[in-house]
């Protein structure tokens, strides 16, 4: 498999704030979810991705806004049945919209995408994603649907989402913000980052709307960076 610019560090040469991973084929999810000991070294071995599960993380949470729908559809395609971790996607949808989004995700690879129900149990290998107009959040072996508050202006958040993981999971949760506008997700990928997870953010030279990307680096350190398009510059 084919590696572009691994381990490159971006920004001060004295002080890196971010790793910069650009992944031809392969995502740096799979690296994240096997082998999370090296990931955040920059020493990334994209064909380690078959380690025993145990070793590694297994709830990933992804969020996004504009533009963000094809950065998800575009990574789920490079994820594989035997992924040994449950992902849970947040896309900022209007009140009255479709689940268009579930059927989108759902023909992007093989693996299952749904709306789940309140308190349902979750799997591995399965995609979550967020009903319009209601939260979702994680918590101990099952999800919570909620009308909670809007933040960041929008219900579903990303934010939300993030909190659930962190605080349930801590070290287990990889935190992944894609393109959108404004800064939804960064105070919840840096509760992430706290717990001790790891924190992944789409590429903003890549993301269609970079704002959400731009404002997670700034603001949670040591964050990584990944490109998922094999045709990104």
């Amino acid at each position: 498999m084919r590696q572009l610019d691994i381990g490159r560090r971006a920004g001060s040469t004295r002080k890196a704030r971010h790793t910069v991973v650009a992944v031809a084929h392969v995502p740096c999810i799979y690296h994240a979810v096997w082998n999370p000991h090296r990931f955040d070294a920059g020493a990334i071995a994209m064909d380690a991705w078959n380690s025993s599960a145990n070793q590694g993380r297994d709830i990933i949470v992804i969020g996004a806004s504009a533009g963000g729908s094809e950065a998800v559809t575009c990574l789920l395609q490079h994820l594989g049945p035997d992924l040994r971790a449950a992902i849970f996607v947040v896309c900022h949808l209007m009140p009255e919209a479709s689940n268009h989004l579930v059927e989108v995700l759902n023909t992007a690879g093989p693996l299952m995408a749904k709306q789940p129900a309140d308190n349902e149990e979750f799997d591995y290998g399965v995609v979550y994603v967020a009903p319009p107009d209601r939260h979702l959040l994680v918590k101990q072996d099952h999800v919570r649907i909620t009308r909670g508050p809007r933040e960041n202006r929008w219900r579903p958040a990303i934010d939300p989402l993030f909190r659930s993981a962190a605080v349930a999971y801590g070290t287990r949760a990889i935190g992944v913000v894609m393109s959108g506008m404004l800064d939804d997700g960064t105070a919840g990928l840096l509760a992430i980052k706290r717990c001790g997870g790891i924190a992944i953010v789409q590429d903003p030279e890549e993301a269609a709307f970079p704002d959400m990307p731009r404002s997670a680096l700034a603001n949670a350190k040591w964050t990584t960076v990944c490109r998922w398009r094999p045709w990104a510059p």
